[in-house]
């Protein structure tokens, strides 16, 4: 049997804490949350579920995600306000 431990702060807090400085509030809502929300579920089951290793995998993984998720939302935003200048 796993042996028990505390967490203190939930998976990925630090990535909110990094996206409220750098996100407007529209990408906080319907980009990052739910992609933090997907991290801790998939951290928090693999727990549950007694396998340790999955979760800090599945940490990388979606941290990774996350900065693509990132990366694309600027892309997307730098799209629309070059299309703006260009009218």
């Amino acid at each position: 049997m796993p042996e028990a431990f505390r967490i203190d702060r939930p998976p990925g807090w630090r990535l909110h804490a990094l996206a409220v400085l750098l996100c407007k509030k529209k990408t906080l809502h319907q980009v990052v949350e739910p992609l933090l929300a997907d991290l801790q579920h998939e951290y928090y089951t693999a727990l549950a579920n007694g396998r340790p290793w999955n979760a800090s995998w599945g940490r990388v993984r979606d941290t990774i995600g996350f900065f693509k998720a990132l990366g694309l939302s600027a892309l997307v935003q730098l799209s629309k306000d070059l299309s703006r200048l260009a009218k």
